[in-house]
């Protein structure tokens, strides 16, 4: 009791440690990713809009110059200069004045009013700043309000003297801060804030706009001291505001010779908006890999309370089990290769439980222990059947899935069909049947794989919910909009129907057509919903016609383009023909359960089978005997599959030898891969014994 009670705490420890670290990866690593995104893209908006305003600002300081010129021309003339600044005003955006003010600070000229109202801007704080000032250049100031309507404003100014360097005068524009806010609202994402302060961090103008702010100081706000401690032109990261305790994301930078401040700004929970929803499809695969393995553990249970004797096998299971499971869970160091590394990890365990399944069902088992076994199989592949539905939805979700075009010989796919699904049928003794138009051509252009999941998964739907009667799988030419040629698959069975409320919903995800039906069957509910992603990807539409109590019929048209010649592209499952006799293998993986799997499958089928657990030792066996076929893992440490492959080929007896990637890693990205690297063939993890054989060259048949 007390080492089922240890293996018990350990098998545990495998499950929820990697499961742990895995997700405190994606709570933190790639949250502070995504915040670094986001944060980047807002210190590019800041500098977008700085840029405006330094725009807006020299645009204005320009005509401040020319301003100057005319002074000097038709200063003379009131009513032109007036003229002239009303006309000059009309070019600035921002500007809602201009004025000319004498050495004495009274006012000459102006754009608004000819004659000027009397005014003296003598004890201004710009005037007396510019009059004792000889360094020249442009001052900004403001923002203050406006004495005629109360409104806020600010000035940008600058001195005018004679050549001998006397003061003349000062020549300004007030400017509009609400242009600023109008601006700013029209140039970044809703929700976003945008503030210009001046270089003591008063507030000058906002998006949204703020009226109680404006003129107040910021410096207390824990984002400007920031900014100001850091002794830097431009500051980021993540405040929390003090108007609403809300955690933002701010970046800050300094503008106009330092003389003002821009702030950027955007909610964190909009930011990381992304991240959160990959972290909750993370936690529903975590969740899904928690209950497999508990129910894995109760069977275990179970079987060692039932037979004693068969305690230590089940042990040494569970613990290869533990084993397998915290490889599987490892984290992903790359995010772009994230669901790779998914469904690598997690099928790599499976492969562990249904080969260990297989094995023992080939044993002679007392009828309880065959149970168990059977309970245990049929719970992982349902397992299998759900994260693999999850990992190609999420692919769909996130456009990872891409096609991959070749040719696909008609007949050779429907003969496929009626191989995959003979025996089910035979087993509810339902009738299938095949039904090819003579018009249909005979190869069309498409993806194979995608192809293929899509018509497995109609068929298998047909057979999961038909108790009599029969299937028919159709293909016949049709024309698609577009005058496009096209081919129409459809899938009819005798089955149960589907209403017609539940036709419009049924392509959805997580859509059955009701509750029982989950209860029943089962399945996640994502079949049909990555059916309709899958068909898309192929540029063609899925559809449903069907009527309660008169079976159902699902089609598929997608385009059918004639392939460049008239042979069709060899998948990776294709059979091998294999030599005159038992073949000697090499199995090359560097986990201990494939091998012990790999090992209780092949070794009655083969005259020699070597078992080896890294590409080096490969390597060394090869060179000192002859093998026809090698079993290759990709994922190995220090030297990988591939390496390994290119390796072997060197070798004098490498042309010769069949080497078959035995992986966990299938997803269309990585299959591309291996076949550019020259594999023969690639047999997916978790082995099925038949699809085994017949990569090796061993018939099927002959296993009976």
């Amino acid at each position: 009791m007390r080492r089922v009670i240890i293996l018990c705490i350990v098998y545990l420890g495998a499950i929820f440690m990697p499961l742990a670290g895995l997700n405190h990866y994606v709570h933190t690593s790639l949250r502070d990713a995504a915040i670094m995104e986001e944060t980047g893209d807002l210190e590019r908006q800041g500098e977008i809009r700085a840029q405006e305003i330094e725009n807006a600002l020299q645009s204005a300081g320009f005509v401040l110059e020319k301003i100057e010129l005319l002074w000097q021309f038709d200063g003379h003339d009131p009513a032109m200069m007036h003229n002239h600044l009303a006309q000059l005003e009309k070019q600035l955006a921002y500007a809602r004045a201009l004025g000319v003010v004498d050495a004495r600070g009274e006012g000459l000229f102006s754009s608004r009013s000819h004659p000027i109202r009397p005014y003296n801007a003598a004890a201004t704080e710009s005037f007396a700043r510019l009059r004792g000032s000889t360094a020249g250049g442009f001052l900004f100031t403001g923002p203050s309000k406006n004495s005629v309507d109360g409104d806020w404003q600010l000035n940008l100014s600058m001195a005018v003297r004679d050549n001998e360097g006397n003061f003349k005068g000062v020549i300004g524009a007030i400017i509009d801060p609400h242009a600023y806010a109008r601006a700013f609202e029209t140039a970044v994402a809703e929700g976003d804030y945008v503030t210009l302060l001046n270089r003591d961090f008063v507030m000058i103008a906002r998006s949204p706009w703020r009226e109680n702010e404006i003129g107040k100081s910021q410096a207390l706000v824990i984002a400007y001291q920031g900014f100001a401690a850091s002794g830097q032109n431009a500051h980021s990261g993540v405040y929390t505001n003090p108007f609403t305790g809300e955690q933002r994301i701010v970046a800050v930078r300094r503008l106009f010779n330092d003389q003002l401040v821009l702030s950027t700004s955007r909610s964190l929970a909009t930011g990381i908006a992304n991240w959160q929803s990959l972290a909750t499809i993370i936690s529903v695969i975590s969740l899904l890999v928690m209950i497999g393995g508990l129910i894995a553990l109760v069977l275990g249970l179970h079987m060692l309370a039932d037979r004693e004797g068969k305690a230590r096998t089940l042990a040494a299971l569970n613990s290869d089990l533990q084993d397998q499971t915290a490889r599987a869970e490892r984290l992903a160091t790359v995010k772009s290769e994230f669901l790779a590394t998914m469904s690598h990890e997690i099928r790599t365990p499976m492969n562990g439980v249904l080969g260990m399944a297989q094995a023992l069902e080939g044993l002679p088992l007392e009828a309880t222990a065959r149970d168990y076994v059977g309970v245990i199989r049929e719970s992982a592949e349902s397992l299998l059947t759900i994260i693999n539905d999850i990992l190609d939805y999420s692919r769909l979700e996130a456009g990872k899935l891409k096609v991959a075009p070749s040719a696909i010989r008609l007949p050779v796919l429907m003969d496929t069909m009626s191989s995959l699904f003979s025996s089910a049928c035979a087993q509810k003794k339902l009738a299938f049947r095949i039904e090819i138009d003579p018009a249909a051509p005979a190869s069309i252009e498409s993806d194979p794989m995608r192809l293929r999941q899509i018509l497995v998964n109609l068929i298998g739907n047909a057979v999961k919910f038909t108790s009599a009667g029969q299937i028919i799988l159709r293909a016949r030419p049709v024309r698609l909009p577009g005058d496009v040629a096209g081919i129409r698959f459809e899938v009819e069975d005798t089955g149960s129907g589907i209403s017609p409320a539940v036709q419009a919903t049924i392509f959805e995800r997580f859509a059955q057509a009701d509750a029982s039906t989950s209860r029943r069957f089962g399945g996640t509910g994502l079949g049909l919903a990555i059916c309709r992603r899958l068909s898309h990807l192929l540029g063609g539409e899925i559809g449903c016609q069907s009527q309660l109590g008169r079976g159902a019929l699902f089609w598929i048209e997608i385009p059918a383009e004639l392939p460049d010649d008239d042979d069709e592209t060899l998948s990776a499952a294709m059979p091998y023909p294999g030599s005159a006799g038992p073949p000697r293998v090499l199995c090359v993986d560097d986990n201990h359960v494939n091998r012990r799997i790999v090992e209780t499958l092949l070794t009655p089928f083969c005259k020699a089978l070597v078992l080896v657990d890294s590409g080096m030792a490969a390597i060394r066996a090869a060179e000192t005997q002859v093998f026809d076929i090698v079993l290759l893992d990709i994922h190995m440490p220090e030297m990988d599959g591939i390496e390994t492959h290119h390796r072997l080929r060197s070798l004098p007896h490498g042309r010769k030898q069949r080497i078959i990637a035995l992986t966990a890693d299938v997803v269309p990205e990585a299959v591309a891969r291996y076949e550019i690297a020259g594999f023969d063939a690639i047999v997916a993890k978790p082995v099925e014994l038949e699809k085994l054989l017949r990569a090796i060259g061993v018939q099927p048949a002959a296993v009976a």
